[in-house]
């Protein structure tokens, strides 16, 4: 079975003064000029850049997100955001385990196949110790990912 990508989701906001430009959106929350935008700011539907998930088992913290229309090539789809169950940090283990089940449940909805049957991978963007403590942090956001590369357009359906 394949191992999907994790990449954390911690609150560093202080390293976002002067990163480039900030991302702008349009009157429905799209994302109409590509730009940067804290991870907390990241929506269901953004397609991401530079930063995005990668089909790799390595944990990268990450403060700040490259979006872009997704009409533009786009390494990453934001496909679900949903939060996990309040209460004490249960572990990094624990939030990467339902992070993953999360982002599986969600994909062959979103992609029109089965995880297994499918040519493409997943990431998630998840709470740290930190952000669950210290900013009430429970958002987990899945990531939808091309192991050919980059894509331009939604994978929405593309059932492969």
């Amino acid at each position: 079975m394949k191992r999907p990508a994790s990449i954390v989701l911690p609150l560093l906001l202080l390293t976002l003064t002067g990163c480039g430009p900030t991302a702008v959106r349009d009157d429905t929350g799209a994302v109409a000029t590509a730009g940067t935008v804290d991870a907390f700011s990241v929506a269901l539907g953004d397609c991401v850049s530079e930063g995005g998930a990668e089909a790799s088992e390595e944990v990268v913290e990450v403060s700040q997100v490259e979006v872009v229309p997704c009409a533009e090539s786009h390494d990453s789809e934001v496909y679900a955001v949903f939060d996990l169950a309040d209460g004490e940090f249960p572990g990094d283990e624990a939030v990467m385990g339902s992070a993953d089940e999360g982002c599986y449940g969600a994909f062959a909805e979103f992609v029109g196949a089965a995880y297994e049957d499918s040519t493409l991978d997943f990431g998630t963007y998840f709470p740290t110790e930190e952000s669950w403590n210290g900013f009430d942090d429970r958002e987990v956001v899945c990531l939808l990912v091309d192991p050919a590369g980059p894509v331009t357009g939604t994978l929405k359906g593309a059932a492969r």
